[in-house]
């Protein structure tokens, strides 16, 4: 039997600012904690298995996860949170300045038995 090993498929999400529109880094979503601390950290490694996320009340937990959530790389999939149409108030600016760095996923190997 072949050995299995932990292979994930969203590896990283690099701090990428887009050179066009550069970000306000003193307003919002760059100020709260969670954000403020991916872009110190030039990035937010995915660790293999399970991943969570803990922390007090708007330390941007979730303004995080939506944002990773938009940059992950799909095909043939509507992601609630990639806007369709033009952008409110309320959007996040964030995922304009991330970029998912993936793993392609190799195809599991035939069944032999």
């Amino acid at each position: 039997m072949a050995e299995r090993r932990a292979v994930r498929h969203l590896e990283r999400v690099d701090w990428s600012p887009h050179p066009a529109s550069p970000p306000d880094l003193e307003r919002w979503p760059f100020t709260i904690p969670a954000v403020a601390e991916l872009i110190r950290n030039e990035g937010l490694e995915i660790p293999p298995g399970v991943t969570f996320l803990i922390g007090e009340n708007g330390t941007g937990k979730s303004t995080l996860i939506e944002a990773l959530a938009s940059v992950y790389p799909r095909a043939g999939f509507a992601s609630p949170f990639t806007p369709s149409g033009p952008a409110s108030e309320e959007d996040s600016e964030l995922p304009r300045h991330l970029r998912a760095r993936t793993h392609a996923l190799a195809s599991p190997p035939p069944d032999s038995s």
